[in-house]
């Protein structure tokens, strides 16, 4: 791993927090009853799908070794998923770990021997490859998903922040 990569996070969590606590922001970004969970205490509930693939993207995803990594589950709300990123290393990169600490609880990826818990490396689903000759601004040839790529617009991001 670069060592640019734990500052890398650092600095992509930083602005995640800061975007994620406009209303108007998070509101373009939540899908299904995270819509109605959310609030301004609390920035980075429901959005982990589309945090982890921002920062797999921003980051600089498979080039530096990052997985991303979900847990099914069932909470208080029902089904639920939780989405973040490993190294080969075992590293847990999470932009969204602040959600489960502000509501005093533990991410699932601490409970991966509770029966019932699926944990299983994934990958993104609105990840396309690039056309033939476009700008490659990340370095893997592939582009973010529309949420993904809207997330990252108002973080200010539009490169790559850590190197292979």
């Amino acid at each position: 791993m670069p060592p640019s990569l734990d500052a890398a996070f650092s600095q992509f969590q930083a602005r995640l927090v800061a975007t994620l606590a406009d209303p108007d922001v998070s509101a373009r970004l939540l899908e299904g009853r995270w819509k109605g969970e959310w609030d301004s205490t609390n920035p980075t509930l429901g959005h982990c799908a589309v945090a982890a693939e921002a920062a797999w993207f921003a980051l600089g995803g498979a080039a530096v070794g990052l997985v991303p990594v979900c847990a099914s589950y069932h909470d208080a709300g029902g089904r639920a998923t939780h989405w973040w990123l490993r190294t080969a290393d075992g590293r847990i990169f999470d932009p969204t770990r602040q959600q489960y600490e502000l509501a005093g609880e533990t991410p699932p990826y601490e409970w991966a021997s509770t029966p019932g818990l699926r944990i299983a490396a994934c990958g993104f689903q609105g990840q396309r490859r690039l056309p033939s000759g476009a700008e490659d601004p990340w370095g893997f040839g592939k582009r973010p998903g529309r949420r993904a790529a809207q997330l990252l617009a108002a973080m200010g991001i539009h490169r790559r922040l850590a190197t292979p």
